[in-house]
């Protein structure tokens, strides 16, 4: 027998009326939380410091070949690429997700860019440091420094290997042995 639609949605609307009350007050609880948690973590996964050294290599990669040179500084690069989300926030210091770049232009065939974490999740990051020489990169990866080290490093203009024990730092990509043909490039980074 087919019902009128009024009586179909008063039957529904009585059921949910027998609903108690404790339980309609443990789902909005529940319903609230799960809102809140999203908006949480969608912040955090936000703010969690994000590494672009790859993506700034392959940059400077290509700048590096077609002026056989690399750049006074990144905005030549980032113009070249196109990539708005960079923003200059001192001399030769740039940001991008939760990282301050820190540019040394050593000579027009050697780079030295350190990558440090910042902001409130700068715990989950990590500390890069990319050595540039006539267009070969190495990059070295090593564990978040506190404040006062990041800010002395982000000074070291020419690293030495003194600094690289110092701070931790392992080799994770190389592409000079590739370059010269004696060995495949080594590749670790995420």
């Amino acid at each position: 027998m087919i019902q009128s639609s009024g009586n179909v949605a008063s039957d529904f609307f009585e059921k949910l009326r027998r609903i108690p009350f404790s339980v309609w007050v443990l789902f909005i609880s529940l319903a609230s939380g799960g809102i809140g948690y999203a908006i949480f973590n969608n912040y955090e996964q936000r703010e969690t410091p994000k590494a672009q050294m790859s993506r700034l290599v392959e940059g400077l990669n290509r700048y590096y070949r077609s002026e056989q040179a690399f750049p006074p500084s990144l905005e030549a690069v980032l113009e070249m690429n196109g990539w708005k989300e960079w923003k200059k926030i001192g001399t030769n210091v740039y940001m991008s997700r939760q990282y301050h770049y820190f540019y040394h232009l050593i000579d027009p065939q050697r780079v030295v860019i350190w990558g440090i974490p910042v902001g409130r999740y700068r715990e989950k990051g990590e500390t890069y440091l990319t050595m540039g020489v006539r267009g070969t990169y190495e990059i070295w990866k090593g564990p978040v420094l506190d404040r006062v080290e990041s800010e002395r490093v982000s000074e070291i203009r020419v690293p030495t290997y003194r600094h690289l024990t110092l701070y931790n730092l392992q080799k994770i990509y190389s592409n000079r042995e590739r370059e010269s043909g004696t060995e495949t490039a080594t590749r670790q980074q995420k």
